[in-house]
This record gives structure tokens, sequence and C-alpha cells, in this order.
């Protein structure tokens, strides 16, 4: 998973509040899920559905923030932790997420939480390097990138797995 977009439709975001205003609704942060973009007056909104709330609103892209993956949501979604030499995995039935650091001649890069055991470092990292450069497309098309919760419980339902993904945003901020 390779995201295209911050947002998307049936995202779950951070809506960070906005202080412009007196209206607790549009005043209070929440979580909120992404029901619709529009453009209104040449400016494109966001109707969002709060789950504290459970009211809609819309709002500027500059009030909500993605929610990224966390130690909290993998173990809410029955993950184990396995520590192996100072670095994290988490492990629920054959799958596998975990981080790695790749450094090239031109950038170092930090992928978190990933599909696949980086534990032993990456195998055959010569097929994702073009021109010394890592090829981020090739790379998580073998690797699913995870930091996003949202592409996370995807995948997961994608995989026929069950998931309460409003309890697993909201109860972890």
């Amino acid at each position: 998973m390779n995201r295209k977009s911050n947002y998307l439709i049936n995202d779950y975001v951070k809506y960070e509040g906005n202080l412009s205003t007196l209206a607790s609704i549009l005043r209070d942060p929440d979580i909120g899920k992404i029901i619709q973009f529009e453009v209104h007056h040449n400016i494109e909104r966001i109707n969002l559905f709060l789950l504290g709330k459970k009211e809609s609103i819309w709002c500027d892209f500059q009030d909500i923030r993605p929610i990224y993956t966390e130690p909290e949501h993998l173990k809410a979604l029955d993950f184990v932790t396995v520590d192996v030499n100072g670095k994290k995995k988490y492990i629920l039935g054959a799958l596998t997420i975990s981080g790695c650091l790749i450094s090239t001649p031109s950038t170092t890069y930090l992928l978190r939480y990933c599909l696949g055991d980086f534990s032993n470092g990456v195998q055959n990292i010569g097929k994702y390097l073009v021109d010394e450069t890592l090829d981020l497309d090739k790379f998580f098309n073998d690797f699913p990138d995870v930091s996003n919760v949202n592409d996370l419980l995807t995948f997961l339902e994608n995989q026929g797995r069950i998931i309460d993904k409003e309890k697993i945003v909201k109860n972890v901020q």
C-alpha cells in the first residue's frame, strides 16, 4: 500500500478543532470519519462525522490530521509485540509488521510500519534501488506500508478479519 492521497472517503482522522468559533461542536477536538469532499466557493472542504459528538460538520483540511499507526493500535488489534535485538516487530498469526531504516547515498528512509519481517534487514535490497535511490512504489508493492491506521484496518478487513474500526481509532489517540 502506497497511499497516493493523505485523505480518502471513509478515513478516520483527528479533528483538531477550530478555536476561531464559539460553537463547541466545531471548537473541540474529536475523531472523525470523512464522509465526502466538496468544493464551496473554490475551497475544498470536508464533510466529517465526529464520533464523539455523533454529528457531521464541514471543515477545512487544516483542521484535520491523519491517524498514524501506533503500538497501542496494534495491541488493541491483538498483535503480539516481539523484541528482536532492540527492534520491535508485531505478530498476529502469520502476519508480521515491522519497520526498518534504509540508508542510500542520497537519503535515509525510516519506514515504521510495513507488512514484513525486517528483523534481519531487508533481503535483496538491491531489487528496490534505482540509481542509488529507494523505489518506494516497488518496495511498498512487496512490503505494504500500514503507517496510516486506515491502511492497516483496511488490510486486515480484506484478510477477512472482523474489526470494530471506531473502537480502535477512538480509544487510542
